[in-house]
């Protein structure tokens, strides 16, 4: 009730619900249906978390243990396997596993050993692929274990306990239940103080001075349980109390906001059109950086935070002042960084504008220093499952991607900047084959090394130099560390030959080169990890689904001769992915399948051995690359002229350099390569069809020098942190001669 004012005036109220009590009644119900629905998705959110590293993990192990039983089932040594299964019994989580024989139709045979802390667990038919079967209490991965080749051989169940995760989902849950309670009561607490403060308090204030400036009366107001919506707009009649009101509500919201820039995490600075800083900021600017002099400058501001980034806002603001280009173009010129001690902070700008023209403009500023240490790491482990995980799979082909990355380490490391075409192609170069191997790092700072390049021919300082031989030192680092030992692989059927020519006491020379050439690296393997790269590489960049054959060879090819070929070929990859294979919706759009299909191959076409890669994407358009010849003031008349300038450096058919591809460089290193190599290079493209590129080799690269022979046993690492390595030859065993 409000206090009827003295006088004949009588004033009917009826008691109903305050304004007050609904607003909070709705409050709390919205924050007990909002921190519910929190409560439900952070949990199974966590607990999804949890269990889904869970089974990559054992997906993990699960991988290692098939491919380290596959020999001993293969070669029926039970005494090997047993070994096996107790060594992923150290894995304390492994609850059972088992190994059983198949035959050649699928069927499951009979068991070949087990390993039993639970539950057994059964299986009839040996599966195409790992299956994962997620239980309330375990986790089971079955495996089909494959010989050299590819042919299933056995299958292997293993289940990992999920106790620690369930007794962690439980302890999460608990503990989320717990800050989702105290979030919704302290937000509740906070609403309702504000609540009945700032609206129904104030709220019955208007009221009853309204009613008292109309009347001319005055009078002591007391506050009783009333709607005061009722009478605010009778009270609203009057225009002294609506400016009061206003007003009131004007400061609220100033002090409101004075609060949030005072408490959140982000730093607020407002400029003028002349970069002068408002006297109103964030408490937290000038807690990170002191509090700046009235009259002081934003470019002033900076200059004792961080001088470069101060020196390049100058120029950008500049820009902006004089109004030469679009607003846009110059608020992304600004530096989006500064550095102030060991702390990294982020500035991004939002333009106030007045009708077309920018008036003043707010600079936000985030400290990114955990997140950037955050990403640093990150970068760092996936790095190293990389590594390892190329180094598992293809220890020769990454042996060499090491070797020749260190030798272009060293070549970069060398130059004083005086032939930048070189340099620039050493780079690309290096940047590209690091990028298809997952080095990020490396690839990311040598693109940043390309940019600079293009903005100055001597960009590339001594803490370029070092920073580019630290991160290369991590890679050598991660090498030393997987890298241990070494082997020879040999298939069944190359094994088999040998034997035969034995047999026949063939001539020892002859016996010789096989052997020889059993340390050459498979050309189907190494164009199984171009498949790989080439198929990771389009699901980054958004690419349709790709099917990528691979064109079967029994070619061996040395190493020392094909290394820098293959670096170069990352260019080709590369290009071919990033200009030939098209999006699901441009394939559609030429009527084409929405899978996307490349083919490589090794071949042997005596007196040649050739290389092909060929794409069913949209080919080459000559248009646009007879436009960029022009440009570049080279030939461009004939089909000849346009071919020529497409292996012709800095001619790219893109107008902007992305991370895979634009720099007009790839290809030219890969010309210069096949002209050190004796080779040529064929080009067919077709609109719309396609195109091909053939290298053409001659013979002698499928046989190894003799002085790459005698120096392969001596020859010391490239990199010096490298340890000697051991080799192990690895074949089947031999049948009676």
């Amino acid at each position: 009730m409000v206090q009827r004012p003295p006088g004949n005036t009588k004033v009917e109220l009826g008691r109903m619900v305050s304004v007050g009590t609904k607003f909070s009644a709705a409050t709390i119900a919205l924050i007990l249906l909002f921190t519910a629905g929190v409560y439900v998705v952070l949990s199974r959110h966590q607990r999804e978390s949890l269990l889904h590293a869970k089974e990559l993990a054992a997906g993990a192990v699960t991988q290692l243990f098939t491919e380290s039983c596959a020999a001993p089932v293969e070669f029926e040594d039970d005494a090997a396997l047993t070994k096996t299964l107790n060594g992923l019994g150290r894995n304390t989580e492994v609850e059972y596993a088992g190994v059983w024989q198949v035959n050649a139709s699928g069927a499951v045979g009979t068991q070949l050993g087990q390993l039993a802390r639970g539950p057994a667990e059964r299986l009839s038919r040996a599966p195409d692929a790992v299956l994962l079967e997620r239980r309330a209490d375990r986790v089971v991965l079955t495996s089909p274990v494959q010989d050299q080749a590819g042919q299933t051989v056995a299958v292997a169940v293993i289940a990992f306990s999920l106790a620690h995760e369930n007794a962690a989902i439980a302890e999460v849950g608990r503990k989320t239940l717990w800050m989702s309670a105290a979030i919704a009561a302290s937000l509740t607490a906070l609403l309702l103080a504000m609540t009945r403060l700032m609206i129904v308090r104030p709220l019955g204030k208007v009221v009853v001075a309204a009613r008292k400036l109309e009347k001319g009366e005055t009078c002591e107001l007391e506050f009783r349980s009333n709607d005061e919506i009722g009478r605010l707009a009778a009270a609203f009649r009057s225009t002294a109390t609506a400016i009061q009101n206003r007003e009131e509500h004007i400061n609220a919201r100033n002090s409101d906001m004075r609060m949030v820039l005072d408490n959140v995490g982000q730093g607020f600075v407002t400029l003028d059109i002349d970069a002068k800083m408002s006297p109103e900021r964030s408490r937290i600017v000038d807690e990170w950086f002191g509090a700046p002099d009235p009259s002081m400058s934003f470019v002033d501001f900076l200059q004792r935070i961080d001088e470069a980034t101060a020196q390049w806002f100058e120029l950008g603001w500049a820009s902006i002042r004089e109004d030469i280009m679009p607003l846009e173009i110059c608020l992304v010129q600004l530096p989006q960084v500064a550095r102030c001690d060991s702390r990294t902070f982020e500035l991004s700008y939002r333009p106030i504008m007045k009708g077309e023209q920018m008036d003043k403009a707010v600079v936000v500023i985030t400290d990114v220093t955990a997140r950037i240490e955050r990403e640093r790491a990150e970068q760092a482990q996936r790095e190293m499952t990389s590594v390892f995980s190329r180094i598992v799979s293809d220890r020769q082909a990454f042996d060499e991607f090491f070797s020749e990355g260190s030798g272009l380490i060293a070549e970069v490391l060398r130059s004083d900047c005086s032939n930048l075409i070189t340099l620039t192609r050493q780079i690309h170069t290096l940047k590209g084959t690091c990028a298809l191997m997952g080095i990020e790092s490396v690839a990311a700072f040598c693109h940043n090394l390309e940019d600079k390049l293009r903005e100055s021919p001597d960009a590339v300082d001594e803490n370029d130099k070092q920073t580019l031989r630290d991160l290369w030192e991590n890679i050598a680092q991660l090498h030393s560390r997987f890298a241990q030992g070494g082997g020879i692989e040999l298939s069944h059927e190359e094994h088999d030959a040998f034997v035969d020519e034995v047999r026949r006491r063939v001539d020892y020379n002859v016996l010789a080169a096989t052997c020889n050439s059993w340390s050459f690296e498979p050309a189907a393997k190494r164009l199984a990890l171009v498949r790989d790269q080439i198929e990771r590489l389009s699901a980054r960049l958004g690419k349709s689904a790709i099917d990528v054959i691979c064109k079967p060879t029994k070619l061996r090819l040395p190493p020392s001769k094909w290394g820098p070929f293959w670096s170069a070929f990352a260019h080709v990859i590369r290009n071919a992915v990033d200009h030939g294979v098209e999006t699901t919706e441009e394939r559609a759009k030429a009527g084409k399948s929405a899978r996307a299909r490349v083919e490589i191959g090794v071949t042997h076409e005596a007196p040649l051995v050739v290389v092909s890669v060929r794409d069913d994407g949209p080919g080459v358009d000559w248009a646009k690359m007879r436009e960029r010849a022009e440009e570049c003031g080279l030939p461009h008349v004939t089909q000849a002229d346009l071919e020529s300038a497409l292996f012709t450096d800095g001619i790219s058919s893109r107008a902007e350099a992305t991370s895979t591809s634009g720099r007009g460089v790839g290809l030219s290193a890969v010309r210069e390569m096949m002209a050190k190599l004796g080779g040529t290079i064929e080009l067919t493209s077709q609109p719309g069809k396609g195109t091909q590129l053939r290298f053409l080799m001659p013979q002698s690269m499928l046989f190894d020098d003799p002085a790459a022979r005698t120096s392969r046993s001596t020859m010391a690492p490239r990199w010096d942190s490298l340890p000697p390595t051991r080799t192990v030859v690895k074949v089947a065993p031999l049948r009676s001669i």
